[in-house]
């Protein structure tokens, strides 16, 4: 278990090596190539639908300027238009601007052209190299268990003419988080006309799930959702709530008091953590019971279930004031590990505190007003991009630094901020700046 732990706590592993990355790049020094692998991928991978020969700002350019203008906090395409007219000098470091900067209109009709699914690709491909080399440089081993967690997101900011025959839903995106990595990587917004669910299975249908922990809320507890994941090799745990009635009440019936009580002496079957927080004591319990599939049991028409879960949370408050409360959840999983599942548990909300909560705080997803769904989904797409990058920065503070000051002390130093982070994605540049330091 140890061993899978570390290997997996990608961020962790950087920040026990305690080098801050102005230790690693001076932020002063011009370095032209260290974004050459981004605008390699977004040239080759993107295509531009726009006449040829009529095109006056290459498209490759206006993807950087988006993306440096969410990294110097800017939010929506106006103010990132007025931020790139205000750093266009700093910028020419990068892309040629022979035209300089497009107007507000352009960028939002470019970005409203621009393939969601090639973007996203682009961004999730940039992300992933970059972390490559990080985890490379730094010696840190591939996760034992990639986890993906499955959720959906409503970008509030987006409907209009509520209530009305013209009325336009907010936009909903069905995303597929890794965990380990910090890293969305697949966002994929809902038809007005239908839900998460089969959008879901289309996913994980295209996704290589072999060997992965797959995660989900009950909404997505679905047998054909379970098949998928299970021919292609992969785990899965999901809730188990009332749209699975019949499932969930013959999981709540494997624990018994006996049973439960039998679990205290048997480590296999019971895993318990305890902490303080928000002026609580909280003590997380979670019991695992295998599945036998005997003829009548609702189990049986499920592909791949080995057993079932029991998570009891106890939060008792640390002064006498107050009652303490108990929840009581149920999964299902073809995990037979009470470990990896109650690890798996909690980290599963990570998809909702440390993706959705950010892109709505410190994104500002939900005060996107952009009215073309194509155009609001590409912004975002960039936003999610900055988010990863933004917590790659943190291992790399000696202090326990939250993603919010990590983005106000970037940008309060933007250009060198820039500077020291491109420099940190760029394979060449890294090697050399961590020989030098390791020498020292």
């Amino acid at each position: 278990m140890e061993d899978q732990e570390k290997a997996g706590s990608f961020f962790a592993e950087i920040g026990k090596l305690g080098i801050e990355l102005s230790e690693l790049f001076d932020g002063s020094k011009k370095n032209k190539k260290a974004l050459h692998t981004f605008l390699k991928i977004v040239t080759i991978g993107i295509d531009d639908p726009r006449v040829k020969g009529k095109v006056k700002y290459p498209m490759s350019e206006i993807i950087v300027m988006v993306f440096f203008g969410i990294m110097g906090g800017m939010r929506t395409i106006a103010a990132i238009q007025r931020f790139c007219k205000k750093r266009e000098d700093f910028l020419k470091e990068y892309v040629e601007l022979k035209q300089g900067i497009p107007s507000e209109d352009t960028i939002m009709r470019v970005f409203s052209i621009i393939d969601l699914s090639q973007l996203e690709q682009a961004t999730v491909g940039y992300l992933v190299e970059s972390f490559g080399t990080v985890r490379k440089n730094f010696g840190i081993q591939e996760p034992n268990l990639p986890h993906f967690c499955v959720d959906g997101k409503e970008a509030r900011g987006t409907g209009r003419k509520y209530g009305t025959s013209e009325e336009i839903r907010n936009v909903q995106t069905l995303h597929v988080y890794d965990v380990n990595e910090a890293l969305c990587l697949i966002s994929r917004q809902i038809d007005t006309k239908t839900n998460e669910i089969p959008v879901a299975q289309e996913v994980l249908k295209q996704l290589n799930l072999n060997g992965v922990l797959v995660t989900f809320d009950a909404l997505h507890m679905q047998k054909e959702t379970v098949h998928i994941i299970v021919e292609k090799r992969g785990y899965f745990l999901g809730g188990l709530k009332g749209n699975q009635q019949f499932l969930n009440e013959e999981a709540k019936a494997f624990f018994t008091d006996a049973y439960l009580k039998s679990c205290e002496e048997k480590p296999d079957r019971m895993y318990v953590t305890t902490e303080k927080a928000h002026g609580n004591f909280e003590k997380r319990e979670f019991f695992i019971a295998r599945v036998t599939k005997n003829k009548g049991s609702v189990f049986s028409d499920w592909k791949g279930i080995k057993a079932v879960v029991l998570y009891r949370k106890t939060v008792t408050p640390c002064t006498e004031k107050g009652e303490a409360s108990t929840e009581i959840r149920y999964y299902a999983t073809n995990l037979t590990d009470v470990y990896d599942c109650g690890t798996a548990i909690r980290r599963h909300w990570e998809i909702e505190n440390k993706l959705h909560w950010h892109l709505d705080v410190n994104m500002k997803d939900d005060e996107n007003q952009t009215v073309n769904r194509n155009a609001s989904g590409n912004l975002t797409l960039m936003k999610k991009m900055a988010l990863s990058l933004f917590k790659l920065l943190q291992p790399f503070e000696k202090k326990n630094t939250s993603l919010n000051m990590i983005t106000i002390d970037f940008i309060a130093d933007y250009e060198g901020s820039m500077r020291r982070l491109l420099s940190l994605c760029d394979d060449r540049s890294l090697k050399k700046a961590l020989d030098s330091v390791l020498m020292k």
